[in-house]
């Protein structure tokens, strides 16, 4: 993305949480604050949970989140794009061992690999909020 295109959250962005879990519906924020305790209140589930957090320009986070560990893909809203999934490299090789995350009552299998530590998926999601950009210190890979 050209630095001139990236925003992050400013006085007028509003960014749309869509929970997996329908029962929850969708729910608008204006900053992080507003986000973070979403955030925290998943880490409480040993199971992950899910939302979509879709950014002011149609970009979309797809985050699944527990105590232990999360999940995170970023899909861009040029339809021409690969969606990316943040990676931990040094499980790659373990692409028989999957996790399961909470898809809106579905219990949905992620690739080990394709787990981080719940921490960091925190650390991503605040860094896409104020800078409207995923981190380039994060392995991505396309999918």
């Amino acid at each position: 993305m050209q630095e001139d295109e990236k925003q992050g959250i400013t006085n007028n962005s509003v960014f749309k949480i869509i929970y997996f879990d329908r029962s929850r519906g969708e729910k608008l924020i204006h900053n992080a604050l507003e986000l973070k305790p979403i955030l925290d209140e998943f880490q409480l589930n040993s199971y992950p949970e899910s939302i979509n957090l879709e950014s002011p320009n149609g970009d979309l986070l797809t985050i699944a989140i527990g105590s232990e560990f999360g999940f995170i893909q970023y899909t861009c809203a040029q339809a021409n794009k690969p969606y990316l999934i943040a990676i931990d490299k040094t499980k790659r090789d373990k692409t028989d061992e999957f996790w399961e995350v909470d898809a809106g009552g579905t219990p949905t299998p992620i690739p080990a690999y394709a787990c981080l530590p719940a921490g960091k998926i925190i650390e991503i999601v605040m860094y896409y909020l104020e800078h409207l950009d995923i981190p380039e210190n994060i392995d991505w890979e396309a999918t």
